[in-house]
């Protein structure tokens, strides 16, 4: 996961290497995503000095296969706590 730039409007742009994670543990896959994804949203208002408070999020899925497949419960968590904790906050995602 790595904030890749900026969209023409300031947004921060989240891309998450999806082809690349191998271990599942719940603490770190869950903080690790909430972790970068409040920090392209400070991305975000830093380089819009406050006035966007959206980001875009890419997931890459080159390499990606049942190997490295998240278990679904866990992705359902994690979509649940943005949907929960950060409503509104995502522009679009790839």
């Amino acid at each position: 996961e790595e904030i890749r730039g900026y969209t023409k409007d300031g947004r921060a742009m989240f891309q998450n290497f999806v082809g690349n994670d191998t271990s599942w543990e719940e603490e770190y896959y869950t903080k690790g995503n909430i972790y970068m994804f409040e920090r392209a949203l400070a991305c975000t208002e830093r380089q819009t000095n406050g006035e966007k408070d959206k980001i875009v999020i890419f997931y890459d899925y080159n390499g990606y296969g049942l190997k490295n497949s998240p278990p679904p419960l866990l992705v359902k968590h994690l979509m649940s706590d943005f949907r929960d904790h950060w409503p509104e906050r995502l522009q679009h995602v790839f």
